[in-house]
């Protein structure tokens, strides 16, 4: 599990996320334990790239592969 905070006062927007994992599926909850999906957007060697989606200022969410 990973715990992500966005620390600024704009939303971050297309945040990529690498993660050593098999997996091609992230589950992403966010402050209020709404779960989203993502699917892998590609394969850099031994890594799987996310695109997470947008995170409000001072938010976090919690990804769990």
């Amino acid at each position: 599990s990973v715990a992500l905070v966005n620390t600024y006062f704009d939303t971050a927007q297309d945040v990529k996320l690498m993660l050593f994992t098999e997996k091609e599926d992230i589950d992403i909850f966010d402050m209020t334990c709404s779960k989203n999906t993502i699917h892998s957007s590609g394969i850099e060697g031994s890594y799987k790239s996310f695109i997470l989606p947008p995170i409000e200022p001072w938010q976090m969410r919690l990804i769990t592969v």
